[in-house]
């Protein structure tokens, strides 16, 4: 299980504390996963996310659960308005979980088809 960690804190600060916290570089990183350093680098700075094969290969690395590694926000705290976080979209995307994202989505979807939402069925392959 994952130390407990600031309410604020982004999957690429989690990345990076969990390689710091193994004592890693990030060329270890990215040799260990078969990916580039700026990959790893760019994870970490938050300007891109790792692919799914790279993120089941970074929760093994680190040995814990996609959910964990993955982790957002409580819902409460997704309420804080935007105004109050830095004006930075990556850093609002990242505040958002797995589970809102489909259900946006799954409600876009339905508002362009002209259906309900819940007759939109979205499919997750890992």
């Amino acid at each position: 299980m994952l130390p407990k960690t600031s309410i604020e804190e982004t999957l690429g600060v989690r990345l990076k504390r969990m390689r710091v916290a193994k004592r890693w570089t990030q060329h270890e990183v990215a040799e260990k996963l078969g990916v580039s350093i700026t990959s790893v680098c760019n994870w970490e700075k938050g300007y891109t996310r790792p692919r799914t094969s790279a993120q089941r290969q970074l929760s093994s690395l680190y040995n814990t659960s996609l959910e964990e590694l993955f982790a957002s926000v409580r819902s409460a705290e997704l309420a804080t308005p935007s105004s109050t976080l830095q004006d930075n979209s990556k850093e609002r995307q990242q505040l958002y979980s797995l589970s809102d994202v489909i259900t946006r989505s799954r409600q876009a979807i339905a508002d362009s088809a002209g259906l309900s939402a819940a007759s939109v069925k979205i499919t997750l392959h890992y």
